[in-house]
């Protein structure tokens, strides 16, 4: 199976100062994603954005039981 899907934003977001970092939350509502994992302090900050929950790779790793 694929690994990727293309999505196809419906809005733009300027939630951010980093306008890159806009896009991956535009991005990530449209493709159905359930946690965003960057290492992005300023996307950490927000913790979620439209139920979307936003971790450290070390919080989503203890989450799913593969502690780094």
């Amino acid at each position: 199976g694929e690994l990727t899907e293309p999505v196809a934003p419906r809005r733009r977001v300027a939630v951010l100062a980093d306008d890159p970092d806009n896009r991956v939350l535009e991005c990530a509502v449209p493709g159905r994603a359930d946690v965003i994992v960057t290492g992005d302090r300023a996307m950490l900050k927000l913790r979620r954005f439209e139920g979307i929950e936003i971790l450290t790779l070390r919080a989503f790793l203890t989450r799913v039981g593969a502690e780094p």
